[in-house]
């Protein structure tokens, strides 16, 4: 669940992301996981969806260690940038850099994802 206030609205990198409805310090925590708002998948499972499930399924979610993860919060929406403004630590998602109010989030996929998918 995201401790930072944000919402979603139209992002100039891909579709819908989501932006910063507050300043934050960089090093603050912005992001706590909860696995009761995620769904995890075998590849196996996965192939069992209809096409359409599954098409979002891989849209909005993620490969890692070899299952597939779906969050239904919304991370979902969080897009990926090689500069990103949040990283991925054992505390959770932390802001990289001071961010602003009304700056679009991102993340650098690559940090959490199956390195297959690239």
């Amino acid at each position: 669940m995201f401790i930072k206030k944000t919402y979603l609205d139209k992002s100039t990198i891909q579709g819908i992301g989501l932006f910063s409805d507050e300043d934050i310090k960089k090093g603050e925590l912005v992001y706590k996981h909860s696995p009761k708002l995620q769904q995890v998948l075998t590849p196996e499972e996965l192939n069992l969806l209809e096409k359409d499930e599954k098409k979002t399924f891989t849209h909005y979610g993620y490969l890692w260690e070899g299952k597939w993860y779906l969050d239904f919060d919304d991370i979902r929406f969080l897009n990926h940038s090689d500069e990103p403004s949040l990283a991925l630590t054992q505390e959770g998602i932390v802001a990289t850099r001071d961010i602003v109010k009304g700056e679009e989030l991102t993340q650098d996929y690559k940090d959490f994802e199956d390195k297959i998918r690239f």
